[in-house]
């Protein structure tokens, strides 16, 4: 546990290694194991390999400056990319700006979560990890609200067929949980704003 919160990463721009280390402290929880108890072998193995890597994150820099061109002359853009596992989902903000034949892109920020452990079917893990993605996008808009600029266009991003034919129907069509889900991320990005992308091409897929 202090492990995992020692980690100051306010952006969540460490997620893809965070997420493993929460994916553990469940794992732990879920073999009922008590504080004064000996991790069994696997167990010691497995968290000896996220201390590696955790230690490897020492080395790694990001610039912090968001805007590369001012942004009062440039057109911005939001993509928010998501995806989800049967162990852990996730969603990442990327600004675009471009002006002239310049174009210049950047990580925000990151958001993930452990798949609960009451069993989902991937698709509707993957429609939680939409309106992670949704809410988090909403808080990010929120932030970059200037009057110095104009509201950035916002663009969805999935590599689930099933998730994009939810979103781009009506909430009414769908069973209760998907129902309530989809409605809610309509109200936050518009069913036009929906896109596929291919899973290797898609940088949530990582955490």
């Amino acid at each position: 546990m202090s492990e995992v919160f020692r980690l100051f990463d306010p952006l969540r721009w460490l997620s893809p290694t965070t997420i493993q280390f929460k994916s553990f402290v469940q794992l732990l929880w879920m073999n009922r194991l008590g504080w004064d108890e000996a991790f069994s072998k696997g167990l010691q193995q497995q968290y000896s390999r996220l201390r590696v890597q955790q230690r490897e994150l020492e080395n790694n820099t990001l610039p912090r400056k968001v805007f590369s061109i001012s942004p009062a002359s440039s057109d911005i853009e939001l993509h928010v990319f998501w995806d989800a596992s049967t162990t852990a989902y996730a969603a990442v903000v990327y600004i675009r700006q471009s002006f002239d034949r310049s174009v210049h892109t950047r990580m925000l920020t990151a958001k993930t979560k452990v798949a609960p452990i009451r069993s989902l079917c991937v698709p509707r893990l993957e429609l939680c990890a939409a309106l992670l993605g949704a809410n988090l996008v909403e808080a990010v808009s929120s932030s970059l609200s200037n009057q110095r600029f104009a509201t950035p266009k916002v663009y969805a991003w999935t590599d689930s067929t099933v998730t994009l034919a939810w979103l781009q129907g009506f909430p009414r069509e769908w069973k209760t949980l998907v129902a309530n889900r989809v409605a809610k991320i309509q109200n936050i990005i518009p069913s036009s704003n929906w896109n596929f992308v291919p899973t290797e091409e898609n940088p949530a897929d990582c955490a």
